[in-house]
């Protein structure tokens, strides 16, 4: 929240959001012929067609002549069901990435990332990653290369342009820059149904949350973490150090406990401060907790 909140902000203009909140599949077929004809990267779709509808073959036909996009699937991890489109079977060498989001309760944060998941014997990429290989190749083998299980998603101080798919419909020309030779993503942005609570927000719509992992895959800001026993032993360290100052002031007579306290107070903010200044700057996630833990017991 802190690198999120700096007045200094990064516009992505590789990646535009179009919201398609109140849409019928109609419009979404017309919507895609639009932004097809502007010769985009790639197009991703975060909506799923469950069941069949009249007129859908307008729709399918839509998909049919976009070569560069993505679908996404759902897989239900409990049940071992994967859901998607019904359409999907008619279908030879469509990309499919896997919209699953980590977070496994309704008011759990998501923080992170997975760049592939496992089904019925099977490798899925996610929605993000899948699109990644679709437009860069090289950022998606970087992203393999790193052979982790989950990646932490870089959400501060980025912003996306933001269509409304009413403006396309109303002047396709006019937005023509936004579209061309940009990763388009279309979903809901109002649907709060698939809100989610992130690092920044108490409410982030999925699409978005897409979006910044895209983000992080292509601009490879990945952030790295110290290991779990170099904190503790960081605040050890510190902690005795602390503890060893209040012995020896002890001894000093006339040193009010207030001064301790005070330094007590200090070093807390300044490792909150060094914690956030390193993430900032370095893209590297310093766990001060501990230590800071460790010295607000320490006089006990």
């Amino acid at each position: 929240k802190v690198a999120d909140n700096r007045a200094v902000r990064l516009l992505n203009d590789e990646i535009t959001i179009i919201s398609i909140d109140g849409c019928d599949r109609q419009d979404i077929a017309h919507l895609l012929g639009i932004i097809n004809s502007h010769n985009p990267k790639a197009i991703g779709i975060d909506v799923l067609f469950n069941f069949e509808y009249e007129g859908d073959e307008v729709l399918i036909d839509a998909i049919s002549n976009c070569s560069n996009l993505v679908l996404p699937l759902a897989i239900d991890e409990q049940e071992n069901i994967a859901i998607e489109s019904y359409f999907y079977k008619d279908f030879d060498n469509l990309h499919i990435g896997a919209i699953n989001l980590d977070s496994y309760s309704k008011g759990q944060c998501v923080r992170t990332f997975r760049p592939s998941l496992y089904f019925d014997n099977e490798t899925i990429n996610s929605f993000g990653a899948e699109i990644a290989s679709v437009v860069s190749p090289e950022a998606y083998s970087n992203l393999k290369e790193r052979g982790n299980e989950c990646e932490v998603i870089f959400y501060p101080s980025v912003d996306f342009n933001i269509l409304n798919a009413a403006d396309l419909f109303t002047d396709t020309n006019l937005y023509k820059e936004a579209i061309e030779n940009k990763i388009i993503l279309l979903g809901d942005l109002h649907n709060t149904g698939d809100y989610h609570r992130t690092p920044i927000s108490q409410g982030t719509p999925g699409v978005i949350i897409h979006a910044n992992i895209i983000n992080t895959i292509l601009s490879g800001s990945y952030i790295k973490s110290m290991s779990n026993w170099l904190s503790w032993f960081i605040a050890f360290v510190l902690c005795l150090i602390f503890i060893i100052v209040k012995v020896f002031s002890d001894k000093l007579k006339g040193l009010d406990p207030l001064v301790m306290r005070l330094f007590q107070l200090t070093c807390l903010y300044v490792f909150f401060v060094m914690g956030c200044k390193i993430f900032i700057n370095k893209l590297f996630y310093v766990d001060f907790s501990p230590t800071m833990l460790m010295i607000t017991i320490g006089l006990f």
